[in-house]
């Protein structure tokens, strides 16, 4: 008769613990939200979309949508200038990972930067799943371009609320 291994008994004791109603009902605190994050007033916003081959216009669509999303939310003063900015969004469309189909999605991947530091405060990734259809295409890039911006606006709700005693 074999022993279990010391590895299989530590898996089992920990998932039988995290199964357990007291670790589920636990709550943990949120770790803080980076201060630069929470009292920034302009930003500045970047295209690093061109790294790779891209459909024509993808690279600027992407750009443009994050500007567009991020102006009309009017949180922020978008300025001309990284020097100007107390953050810089830097913003990516991207061709994803292969995953286990035989599609290859897009991603947008946003970074958000100390413009001093050049620190990533945080980072932001959204599926872009494709479709034959165009029509459909460009609703699956808009529905992700929304998500991203509310990934931006949670952070900063969140943010806030957690700061608050």
């Amino acid at each position: 008769m074999r022993l279990p291994s010391l590895a299989a008994v530590a898996l089992g004791a920990f998932l039988a613990f995290a199964a357990s109603p007291t670790f589920a009902q636990q709550q943990f605190a949120s770790a803080p939200v980076p201060a630069q994050i929470l009292s920034a007033k302009r930003i500045f916003i970047s295209n690093a979309s061109g790294e790779s081959i891209m459909p024509p216009g993808t690279n600027d669509l992407a750009y443009n949508e994050f500007y567009a999303a991020m102006t009309s939310w009017g949180h922020y003063e978008i300025v001309a200038s990284p020097a100007d900015a107390d953050l810089i969004f830097e913003i990516r469309f991207v061709l994803a990972p292969m995953n286990n189909t035989t599609t290859r999605d897009f991603e947008f991947r946003t970074v958000i930067l100390d413009p001093k530091t050049h620190i990533v405060l945080w980072a932001f990734s959204e599926s872009v799943p494709q479709s034959a259809n165009k029509t459909k295409s460009r609703q699956l890039f808009d529905q992700a371009m929304l998500t991203l911006a509310n990934d931006v606006k949670q952070l900063t709700i969140r943010g806030g609320a957690s700061t608050q005693p």
